[in-house]
C-alpha cells in the first residue's frame, strides 16, 4: 500500500514538475530592439500604433524634462520576437 502511494506522489511530482519546467517558455527568447526619441507626442500615437501592428511591443519609455515642461523629451524601448 505504501509503495503504491509513493508510486503514486511520484508520478504526480513528476508531471507537474515538468509542466512547471516548461512554463512560460513558449514565447521566443531571441528579440530585436528598437528605440524612438521624441520631443513631441502629437504623432508619436500614430507611429506607435504602426509600430504595434508590425509586432513591436513597448518595454519602457523615460522622460527627461527640463526646466520647461514644453521641452521634454521621451525615449520609447520597443522590442519583438525574431
Amino acid at each position: 500500500m505504501k509503495t503504491k502511494l509513493f508510486l503514486l506522489m511520484a508520478v504526480v511530482v513528476l508531471l507537474f514538475s515538468g509542466g512547471w519546467a516548461s512554463y512560460g517558455q513558449k514565447e521566443s527568447s531571441r528579440w530585436d530592439y528598437t528605440v524612438i526619441h521624441t520631443f513631441s507626442s502629437a504623432d508619436i500615437q500614430l507611429q506607435l500604433n504602426s509600430l504595434g501592428a508590425a509586432g513591436w511591443q513597448m518595454v519602457s519609455v523615460t522622460e527627461v524634462t527640463t526646466g520647461n515642461p514644453s521641452q521634454s523629451f521621451v525615449t520609447i524601448y520597443l522590442k519583438r520576437a525574431k
